[in-house]
């Protein structure tokens, strides 16, 4: 078994555990699905090895850790669980009808972006670095993952893809 195998199974199990169980979000139990399961190591854990690699290859400090975890937020929330455009059924339900413009519940934004710069990427990342240091400052996944997305066309990337998903109307509330 490769000395990259442990923390690199640990880094990516270790971001849905953190962000689903311990916000209780999810029950235990219900990773004992695999489908859960895999969704989630899918959706926390791959995004997180790739911003943990572009953290040693761009050399970055923890100020743009940060600000990758910001990206990664607004496209999980965006995206994957299309909160950020909801008027009411937000997974907090104090965020509902409340600060909502421009198509986006921007109280919640406020609250879950950051929160993803943290738990499932800042916090993770901490975690490994302290579980396994001689690992921390090396590359697992080589230099030629990164001729996949050129530096200057990174953001553009995302930018595109970000755009696919434009905000839907608010659905309407139990109440409406």
């Amino acid at each position: 078994m490769s000395s990259r195998f442990s923390p690199l199974f640990t880094l990516i199990a270790t971001a849905p555990v953190l962000t689903e169980l311990v916000s209780g979000n999810t029950p235990a139990y219900a990773f004992l699905n695999p489908n859960i399961t895999l969704f989630l190591l899918l959706v926390y854990g791959v995004p997180l090895l790739v911003i943990r690699e572009l953290r040693l290859h761009w050399r970055l400090s923890t100020h743009g850790v940060f600000l990758l975890g910001l990206a990664y937020g607004i496209l999980n929330e965006g995206l994957v669980a299309q909160t950020l455009v909801r008027y009411d059924h937000v997974p907090i339900v104090k965020f509902d009808r409340y600060i909502y413009a421009w198509g986006f519940n921007l109280s919640w934004i406020g609250l879950i972006v950051p929160w993803h710069a943290l738990l499932p990427v800042l916090f993770p990342m901490a975690l490994i670095s302290q579980w396994f240091p001689k690992s921390a400052q090396h590359e697992w996944l080589g230099r030629r993952a990164f001729y996949v997305i050129p530096k200057r066309r990174g953001a553009i990337s995302i930018g595109s893809f970000s755009r696919r998903s434009a905000p839907r109307p608010p659905a309407p509330g139990p109440s409406d």
